[in-house]
């Protein structure tokens, strides 16, 4: 009804007609999932009155690349599906997909606020990826993840490996899941050493996986998953723990202080109690505030100031402000890997750029 466009319902109806003629000989096509970027950020600061307008303005351009063959639906939110001409199938959809990509290099104007948009798309086809419109749509929706997680602004074509990806992936979560509850995962620590001093002046601590039915699992496969899950929250939690457990036990036995560095996830930053419950494990470990070090990295910024709402970013500067004052040490990590602004570097309270 917003936007004139087919419902899902008509979309596979059609769809469904296309494929049946192709199972009796007739020309394939392709499925195109299109999904608007970050478009959550515009309903939040804009409303959702003038977002129901920019999405109408998305309609209409879509439409102008339809012609009579092709064929567009709303799937609901920020969501478009298009189906391509028959006979314009995975050697040839690019060029369908590039045009939909061309329609956001202009800003959209609603009521004299101007507001550039992005997409990203997912593509699949048939009957190369099967002849059933359930399953195009979550492949073409597979696809549209992976481009999502390259980049975004782009498109994927689906293949196979996509479906075995996404089941692995499944498969290293539900894993993952179990085995911290097991115990399996270990905090290791890093020493970092001073140039000049030659001595040992901090650890950094890490998150390790050595899991009795898959081996050793890198931490390049599993902290995706656990950021993609929200087990980053109980799997971070377990490090600061242990970090701070084990930095009070050197003391212990009589050996200098270190300061212990914990890698901290944006998830875990935007949980509310965040700053009181580092506050607590410090007190129930008993190490000193100032030997603790919470680490975020410049992608974690980046992720926070992009895809979360100003007050979101307020809030965590306020987090990091609040265990400062306690004398727990902010670190930046990875500093100049990425594009943050200067402005949140000021508004971050940090004591550490590495």
């Amino acid at each position: 009804a917003l936007t004139d466009l087919p419902n899902l319902r008509l979309f596979n109806a059609y769809l469904e007609e296309r494929l049946a003629a192709v199972r009796e000989g007739g020309e394939g096509g392709a499925l195109l999932f299109l999904d608007l970027d970050d478009f959550k950020l515009v309903n939040d600061s804009l409303g959702h009155a003038l977002g129901d307008r920019f999405l109408v303005e998305v309609a209409a351009r879509i439409r102008t690349v339809l012609g009579p063959d092709r064929l567009a639906a709303r799937l609901g939110g920020d969501e478009f599906l298009i189906l391509s001409a028959p006979g314009e199938g995975c050697r040839d959809v690019d060029i369908l997909a590039g045009e939909l990509l061309g329609l956001f290099e202009a800003p959209f104007e609603q009521a004299g606020v101007r507001q550039f948009l992005s997409a990203t798309l997912g593509v699949a086809c048939f009957p190369e990826d099967g002849l059933y419109p359930e399953a195009l749509l979550a492949q073409a929706d597979m696809a549209l993840h992976k481009a999502k997680r390259e980049g975004k602004r782009s498109f994927r074509f689906y293949d196979a490996a996509l479906q075995e990806e996404v089941v692995k992936s499944r498969e290293l979560e539900n894993h993952l899941r179990d085995a911290l509850e097991a115990g399996e995962l270990e905090v290791f620590f890093q020493p970092q050493v001073g140039v000049s001093s030659g001595r040992v002046e901090a650890l950094e601590a890490l998150a390790r996986w050595h899991s009795p039915t898959l081996g050793q699992i890198s931490p390049g496969r599993f902290i995706p998953v656990a950021e993609r899950s929200g087990l980053i929250v109980p799997l971070g939690a377990l490090v600061l723990r242990e970090a701070c457990r084990f930095a009070a036990g050197l003391e212990a036995q009589g050996l200098p202080p270190l300061r212990v560095a914990v890698n901290v996830s944006a998830r875990q930053l935007l949980q509310e109690d965040f700053a009181e419950t580092t506050l607590r494990v410090l007190e129930e470990t008993g190490l000193a505030p100032s030997l603790l070090e919470v680490e975020i990295t410049e992608t974690t910024l980046m992720e926070i100031t992009e895809t979360t709402l100003m007050e979101s970013f307020d809030r965590v500067s306020e987090t990091l402000r609040h265990l400062r004052e306690k004398g727990v040490r902010v670190a930046l990590d990875d500093f100049g890997m990425g594009c943050s602004s200067l402005t949140y570097l000021r508004r971050l309270h940090l004591d550490t750029l590495t």
